[in-house]
């Protein structure tokens, strides 16, 4: 490989919880481009060692934690190897939406709208409002209803989204 393929874990200190908590994010970096997905694990920004990227501390709930983020880690790893093995093209993107989705799957546009609306149910109160949930379950609703009226379908995939799907879906 010409490009170095790194993984590495930091605070995303701009989005500081109401429970005072930092969320931890996975930067995946590989010929001059990087992706950040949320590990979906949040610390306290004093237990949070810098250089080894780890959490603080050995209660059992730390090291759980500290197990999680090299799984995340390794799951990179594997997905590179399987993508090499099998001779593939990737970019960070493809790894991303390998961890996301998985593999073999083709991610759709309303499986991805529920990953997202289930983010923000998990953060109701804290980071959105309930208002704010019943638009995006609005929003799905109605691309629902112009994918089935427009393709014939229920669902489409996410490559088939491209720039005349959201025109016509506005008009």
């Amino acid at each position: 490989m010409e490009s170095q393929l790194k993984v590495t874990f930091f605070l995303y200190r701009q989005k500081l919880r109401t429970d005072n908590t930092t969320p931890i994010y996975m930067k995946i970096s590989y010929s001059n481009q990087y992706v950040q997905i949320s590990t979906g694990i949040s610390v306290h920004s004093k237990t949070w060692n810098i250089s080894t990227q780890k959490i603080k501390g050995n209660s059992p709930e730390v090291v759980s934690k500290n197990e999680t983020l090299k799984l995340l880690e390794l799951k990179v790893w594997s997905i590179i190897n399987e993508l090499l093995l099998k001779g593939k093209p990737f970019t960070v993107h493809t790894i991303k939406t390998h961890v996301k989705f998985g593999s073999s799957s083709n991610p759709t546009l309303l499986n991805i709208i529920d990953l997202y609306i289930e983010r923000i149910e998990k953060l109701l109160r804290k980071e959105y409002t309930t208002s704010s949930l019943l638009k995006y379950n609005n929003t799905k609703m109605r691309i629902s209803e112009f994918v089935l009226y427009k393709y014939k379908r229920k669902d489409i995939y996410i490559h088939e989204v491209d720039n005349s799907f959201i025109m016509d879906f506005l008009d």
